[in-house]
């Protein structure tokens, strides 16, 4: 196994751990805050933090890609890596909006099943998975 390719792991750990406390302050001093609801003391949270999370994996996707393509001279699966970025990041979107609209104006149930079906249609296109049913 290449060692360098253990780069973008590091690299998403990293992004990952230095922009969550970043994130987390920020979020608390402009309000996008929520009560916990999973603990008794009901605290206040920062909320869409997955913003961070999401950025360091895709980040650390590229990266990968970037290393397989320059260093490597390889270009498989990039298509295939692509588009699952593509859906990865309409999710992300989906989710992220329905945490900024909240739990009381966020989407109805219906409409994130319509949208998390559009958010499949990157990996419909390259044809990716199994094409039949059994």
């Amino acid at each position: 196994m290449e060692l360098k390719l253990l780069i973008p792991i590091f690299l998403g750990f990293l992004v990952s751990f230095l922009s969550l406390p970043m994130w987390i302050n920020r979020a608390k001093r402009v309000g996008l805050v929520g009560k916990d609801m999973n603990k008794t003391s009901k605290e206040e949270l920062a909320e869409a933090g997955g913003v961070c999370v999401i950025m360091s994996f895709v980040l650390g996707i590229l990266s990968y890609v970037a290393i397989k393509t320059f260093y490597f001279k390889s270009n498989d699966n990039i298509i295939e890596i692509l588009s699952l970025i593509s859906t990865i990041l309409i999710i992300s979107f989906i989710g992220f909006t329905d945490d900024i609209l909240g739990w009381k104006i966020g989407l109805t149930k219906t409409v994130r099943i319509f949208l998390l079906i559009f958010a499949s249609f990157p990996l419909i296109v390259i044809n990716a998975g199994e094409s039949q049913m059994m």
